[in-house]
């Protein structure tokens, strides 16, 4: 290869018109490149490669190049001067154009009335029951709406009213009832019912007094056994009264007592009588168990009796209703306490004025006794009554009652087993397969000797 002199121009290749030059940057002269070259072929490469072109919506130009030309002085005057007729040309054009949207949507409801629209529009309804075809439509829609409520009403009436027509039953009512109705100071039964209830208790308190004094049995004179007397009889010598029971009994003593023992008598209480003693004896025989006391709790015992510890010398029982009484005590202190603070009281209301008002005005004068027995099971069984009434009832109108033959009148039912495992639908099962194999095996055996005659 020729070596080029260092003075020789260097050779560059020449491409055809029209075709842009490859970047080549040891072609530029002395080894750099321009700026708008590069720039130009950048600008080619984008042009080919992007080649996305948005629509936009033209916009008018904007001001800054008549601002330039506006001075300081008048552009603050134009900022300083008020926009009042600016915003008042905004409105009528937007005005105009709700008005130019909305010319063809000529309906304009009404949604209120005031005092003097609502007076005019009742008296136009009551004066005629259709308005005039001058009314605007929606008093004609509303006056419509009436019109039909009004004769659903009627139609309605109409039909309730011909429904009693065709009841002619009219109850007849006595001359003592008429004249009772028609007499001064006649009160519904509303008015009677606590005068009523009050002369029914009468009459029940009157038929149980009647009751008690026919029964041979109610005497006021109580049965009492040997035994008892006895024990009354042994009392009343110990004690020395000789006064009869009568007088005992209403002076509120008893006997052993030590009123009734008289001032000289021990303060000890009442001696025991014989027939008591045999009893304690006899107690103790059959009761044998003794439990063991260790020297401290005899000790401890002692020391109570004599400082009055727990009820003092005592017996247990009273030393139990006073540690009850004392429990009954600070229970009554702290509900006290805790309820001091709970000032509310309901109004719950007349109970009887209710009851007078309602259907259950029968339950006012019932006993505890009767409330119990209704709410247990009288109410119960009415309820079962009822309920089988209406079965009955129901029941009434399927008229249709199926005919049985003789076989099935006779027929025995089918054991619930019988109906699990159904042994006879396995019978007719494998009868049926083995009658499947045989035929399957018969068509083979022809098959075969077929097959053989032929060969």
């Amino acid at each position: 290869r020729a070596v080029r002199p260092a003075s020789a121009p260097r050779e560059r290749p020449k491409h055809p018109p029209g075709v842009v030059a490859p970047f080549n940057l040891s072609a530029m002269k002395a080894g750099r490149h321009s700026k708008e070259a590069i720039a130009a072929r950048a600008r080619l490469a984008e042009e080919k490669e992007l080649t996305f072109k948005p629509k936009t919506i033209a916009r008018p130009r904007s001001a800054k190049s008549t601002a330039d030309a506006v001075t300081g002085e008048e552009r603050i005057s134009r900022l300083s001067t008020p926009r009042t007729k600016l915003w008042q040309k905004c409105e009528r054009i937007r005005s105009e154009r709700a008005s130019e949207e909305t010319k063809e949507c000529t309906f304009a409801p009404r949604v209120g009335r005031g005092p003097r629209m609502a007076r005019a529009v009742s008296s136009a309804r009551t004066s005629s029951s259709r308005p005039s075809v001058d009314a605007p439509f929606p008093d004609r829609l509303y006056a419509d709406g009436e019109t039909r409520y009004r004769r659903r009403e009627d139609a309605r009436r109409e039909m309730a009213e011909a429904e009693m027509a065709s009841f002619p039953f009219q109850p007849a009512i006595n001359d003592n009832s008429r004249a009772a109705v028609e007499a001064e100071g006649y009160r519904p039964i509303h008015e009677r019912v606590g005068e009523l209830l009050r002369k029914k208790q009468e009459a029940l308190a009157a038929a149980r007094v009647q009751v008690e004094l026919e029964n041979p049995d109610l005497t006021f004179a109580p049965k009492v056994n040997d035994a008892s007397r006895a024990i009354a009889r042994g009392l009343e010598e110990e004690a020395g009264d000789r006064r009869s029971p009568v007088e005992r009994l209403a002076s509120g003593e008893r006997p052993g007592s030590a009123a009734s023992r008289g001032p000289g008598a021990s303060a000890r209480g009442r001696p025991s009588s014989a027939r008591r003693k045999s009893y304690d004896a006899a107690a103790r025989d059959e009761h044998t168990f003794a439990p063991k006391l260790n020297e401290n709790t005899k000790r401890l015992c002692e020391m109570m009796a004599e400082e009055g510890v727990r009820g003092g010398a005592g017996s247990f029982l009273e030393r139990q209703a006073d540690h009850a009484a004392k429990a009954d005590a600070a229970k009554r202190a702290i509900r006290e306490r805790l309820e001091k603070d709970c000032t509310f009281h309901p109004n719950t209301g007349n109970a009887d004025e209710v009851l007078l008002k309602s259907k259950h005005v029968v339950r006012l004068g019932e006993t505890p006794r009767e409330r119990i027995a209704r709410l247990a099971f009288l109410e119960k069984q009415t309820r079962e009554q009822r309920r089988l009434k209406a079965e009955e009832a129901f029941h009434k109108q399927f008229s249709f009652r199926p005919k049985l033959s003789n076989a099935a009148r006779t027929k025995a039912p089918t054991p619930l087993h019988e109906l699990v495992a159904n042994p006879r639908g396995a019978e007719i099962r494998a009868a049926a397969e083995a009658a499947a194999a045989a035929a399957a095996a018969f068509a083979a055996k022809s098959l075969a000797g077929a097959s053989s005659s032929s060969s």
